[in-house]
C-alpha cells in the first residue's frame, strides 16, 4: 500500500511544480523583455544599418559588404 501512496505524492506534486514553473515564467518575463527589446532589438537594428547607405534626408540602401 506504500507504493500506492508513494505514486499519488509524486502525481502531486508535479502540479504543484507546474504551478511554480508558471510563477517563475511570469516573474522572469520582464527580464526576456527587457533582453529582446532592449538589447539585442539595437544590435539588430545596427547590424542591418552596417550593411546599408544611410542618409537622414533619404531612405536607406542596402549596399551589402560594400559598406
Amino acid at each position: 500500500m506504500s507504493s500506492i501512496n508513494e505514486l499519488r505524492r509524486l502525481r502531486g506534486s508535479r502540479r504543484g511544480a507546474r504551478q511554480q514553473n508558471k510563477a517563475a515564467f511570469f516573474f522572469l518575463l520582464p527580464w526576456f523583455v527587457g533582453l529582446f527589446g532592449i538589447t539585442l532589438g539595437p544590435m539588430l537594428a545596427s547590424l542591418y544599418l552596417s550593411f546599408t547607405k544611410y542618409n537622414l534626408l533619404q531612405p536607406p540602401q542596402f549596399t551589402g559588404p560594400d559598406n
